[in-house]
């Protein structure tokens, strides 16, 4: 079994890890997969989206002020995470050899670029915001966003207060047009889901954000 894949993940910060894994993990517990079975050896698809998911909790709960021993369990979930997904990137890849375009499909084509590229490049290479939300203090109903690697041309976001599963829930908060951003008005006491995507030219939308989700101060 090959390292490339934990090495490679290493490389990415932890929103980004989210945001590359995520149409791998998507296609392994899809019915489109199309690899049939997994050997033994390498991690199974239920298993890696279990690793997302807990890493993604992890990772949106993570606030400056966690203590040591937070930040110490935080490290851990970030090395199993990292370890299951190279796990499964290893096995992509070999399986690759076969099949060159299983890394296509599986949205693994970028990972090469990962070594010479910065966090910047990365986010514009996938094209997906990366929303970073913190509450300032002393400001009741105002949240502070941080788009990782910055905005071009601009950048959309959609909030929802109840069940964001629910698309009906979300509605259109405002256009932004560079990297940090405060958004004000919002519902005091409550928790907000909050999802963007990026405008191009001509109107072009981008896909979609990760989730975030902050408690409004």
């Amino acid at each position: 079994m090959t390292t490339m894949g934990k090495k490679l993940l290493a490389s990415l910060t932890d929103a980004e890890r989210l945001a590359v894994m995520k149409p791998t993990v998507t296609l392994l517990n899809s019915e489109e997969c199309p690899i049939g079975a997994i050997p033994p050896q390498f991690v199974q698809p239920p298993e890696a989206l279990a690793a997302w998911d807990t890493f993604k909790t992890v990772t949106e709960a993570a606030h400056p002020s966690d203590s040591k021993l937070i930040v110490i369990q935080r490290n851990e979930q970030r090395k199993a995470f990292d370890q299951t997904m190279g796990d499964m990137i290893d096995f992509i890849l070999l399986a690759s050899r076969r099949d060159p375009s299983l890394t296509v499909k599986f949205g693994l084509d970028s990972l090469g670029q990962t070594k010479s590229t910065s966090s910047h490049k990365m986010a514009q290479l996938l094209a997906i915001p990366l929303l970073i939300l913190q509450a300032i203090d002393k400001e009741p109903g105002i949240v502070h966003c941080r788009v990782r690697g910055g905005v071009r041309g601009g950048i959309e976001i959609f909030i929802a207060y109840d069940d964001p599963t629910n698309e009906a829930n979300w509605q259109r908060f405002d256009s932004f047009f560079n990297g940090g951003f405060v958004l004000p008005g919002l519902t005091s006491g409550r928790r907000a889901y909050m999802r963007g995507r990026y405008v191009f030219s001509q109107g072009k939308k981008g896909p979609w954000s990760e989730m975030v989700s902050i408690m409004v101060p």
